[in-house]
């Protein structure tokens, strides 16, 4: 399993102090962060990233599979009613499945939302 962990890490690495500042906590004097609480940070998200990316790249397509095909008969509900027994050889049957699913980032819609 690869993950973009090592891209985020060289990412942050050449960030300036002053974007330090902007995306990690500090609880410091002068809530500036130095180098350690930008490592304590990623030790702590690292399982975490990781975990989700194999869910992406692995997991959720595992899970897919696993999900058996479903039969539903459809019948006419008013020959129910009338005949007060179900037909099954008048029924139609749909079946489906789950496949293709994809994760994309999230999105607005709508005006005011």
């Amino acid at each position: 399993c690869t993950t973009n962990y090592s891209a985020w890490d060289e990412k942050m690495s050449k960030t300036t102090t002053k974007g330090l500042a902007e995306s990690c906590p500090s609880f410091r004097r002068g809530h500036l962060p130095h180098v350690e609480d930008v490592e304590r940070l990623r030790s702590l998200t690292k399982p975490h990233v990781e975990s989700f990316n194999y869910f992406l790249e692995v997991g959720l397509a595992k899970g897919i599979k696993d999900i058996e095909h479903a039969e539903l008969d459809l019948v006419d509900v008013q020959k129910v009613r009338d005949e007060g027994k179900v037909d099954l050889t008048d029924a139609s049957t749909v079946r489906f499945w789950v496949e293709d699913v994809k994760i994309a980032k999230p999105t607005k819609s709508g005006a005011g939302r």
